[in-house]
């Protein structure tokens, strides 16, 4: 059986309602009658240079480990940035960011990476007048 063709006008739509790859594939399954794989909806967007969501470019400054760019704190910090600049979030974006907001806003504290702590990551004392959103501002 050959590859299936995925209308693209569709996709882009989706894709632009910020979907991910697994709600594009369950919406083409219910709405379209097409069943596609997760990763079919990957290579779709791959083709066309396409990521799944826009990075937000400086929204973590600086430069990560590998084992890191996807810890939830990293993640936060570019949900947040989103946020700011307006774009979208998935309704479970949103419920984690505002967690991550909430305990740092209880702490007092903003996120900080240490390349060298075992997770990465720490909470440091929010710096008043510096510190503006949730991450230490690096200094020059």
């Amino acid at each position: 059986m050959g590859a299936k063709i995925l209308p693209d006008s569709l996709l882009i739509r989706l894709t632009r309602e910020g979907k991910n790859d697994s709600q594009i594939r369950t919406y083409l399954a219910e709405h379209e009658n097409i069943t596609v794989t997760r990763q079919a909806v990957t290579a779709w967007r791959s083709r066309r240079g396409n990521q799944m969501r826009p990075m937000v470019e400086h929204a973590v400054p600086w430069t990560l480990r590998p084992e890191h760019v996807n810890t939830e704190p990293a993640r936060a910090i570019r949900w947040y940035r989103r946020r700011e600049l307006g774009l979208p979030l998935s309704d479970i974006e949103t419920t984690r960011l505002d967690r991550v907001v909430a305990h740092l806003d209880h702490a007092g504290g903003v996120l900080h990476y240490e390349p060298t702590a075992p997770q990465g990551w720490v909470i440091a004392p929010r710096r008043p007048g510096i510190d503006l959103g949730i991450v230490r501002v690096p200094q020059p």
